[in-house]
């Protein structure tokens, strides 16, 4: 009798509620161990993007063009629209002679991406004024990485450069200003406002000379 009382005791129907709590702790436990892992796949998955652009980046300043643009497009394989990644890619194209693809990509980069952008911009810049001979293309570029990063010294520059080649050079006198007062002072600054203000003063002798001058 005392064993029927304890079969009754212990029948499956009793224990079936602490059977489906352990089910459902064991749920659980896979859904926080799989969220998990999948935080910590994102965490390293960004952290090797990160390891190839810098390895690339190593490879290309090293001189190593095909190996860091195999390593670009691996990235880019995963990740299409990685600004950096398309950035440097860019580069590798640049650098092995190929200004036509590496112009297009340069215009692939996102815009609003600062610096990214506006390296890519300037970039396109300087391929349009020294390797198609556009300097009306170039300024565009150079306005265009302005407007991402107002204060880039390269684009400052390159848009000085085009406006002296297409003698606007009295449109460069405000860009070498800011240059020199960010504490960029180099001689060819220098050079361009001491010609600027000897062209002001030229100007002005004209202008002096034709006031005076008797009319017929």
């Amino acid at each position: 009798v005392q064993s029927m009382s304890i079969a009754k005791n212990h029948s499956p129907t009793a224990d079936r509620p602490a059977s489906i709590r352990r089910h459902l702790v064991a749920i659980l436990l896979a859904v926080v161990a799989l969220m998990t892992a999948g935080r910590w796949w994102n965490q390293s998955g960004a952290l090797d993007t990160q390891e190839l652009l810098a390895q690339a980046t190593a490879l290309l300043e090293l001189g190593d063009v095909q190996r860091a643009s195999d390593q670009v497009q691996q990235i880019l394989e995963s990740e299409p629209p990685n600004p950096s990644a398309l950035l440097l890619l860019g580069r590798c194209q640049e650098a092995s002679g190929d200004p036509v693809a590496a112009v297009e990509t340069f215009q692939r980069v996102p815009s609003g991406l600062p610096p990214v952008s506006s390296e890519a911009a300037w970039r396109a810049g300087h391929l349009q004024l020294l390797a198609f001979g556009q300097p009306w293309k170039a300024e565009e570029c150079y306005l265009r990485a302005l407007q991402f990063e107002a204060d880039s010294p390269m684009a400052q520059e390159g848009l000085s450069v085009v406006w002296g080649f297409s003698g606007q050079w009295w449109r460069q006198i405000p860009t070498r200003i800011s240059m020199i007062r960010a504490g960029n002072v180099q001689r060819v600054h220098l050079l361009s406002l001491s010609l600027a203000e000897k062209s002001l003063d030229l100007s002005l002798d004209i202008r002096d000379l034709q006031s005076t001058a008797p009319s017929d």
